[in-house]
């Protein structure tokens, strides 16, 4: 079950893509590959807004997952909620297996969302 938009905020939908072989895989430990993603919104003078979103991808693949990730890649989507106004996001992904780290970071504008309007009986 999603949870609740707070009043004054606008979900942000983001899509983290991440190349064909980013992720190591331990094939010593049965597909094993683990990554720490975090998202961080922060006003344009530095004050983290939003909360920050943190999330650990940790598992084995099975057998023809490997050979997917080495081709295409893997996209990670999720969402931040924020109110409106100009920020900076700041996105670091961590590889459990062999230890490194990317990041990005990216201006964002968030503008107020208009509520649907109720459908009609």
């Amino acid at each position: 079950m999603a949870a609740a938009q707070k009043p004054g905020t606008t979900t942000v939908e983001f899509e983290l893509v991440m190349p064909a072989s980013f992720a190591a895989i331990d094939e010593v430990d049965n597909n094993h590959v683990t990554l720490d993603i975090l998202a961080l919104a922060k006003t344009l003078d530095g004050k983290p807004v939003g909360g920050t979103t943190l999330r650990t991808i940790d598992g084995h693949l099975n057998e023809t997952q490997p050979n997917q990730q080495r081709e295409r890649g893997l996209t990670y989507p999720n969402a931040l909620e924020l109110p409106p106004g100009n920020y900076v996001v700041r996105f670091v992904i961590r590889d459990g297996v062999n230890g490194r780290i990317g990041s990005l970071t990216a201006p964002l504008k968030v503008t107020q969302s208009t509520p649907s309007p109720n459908p009609s009986p």
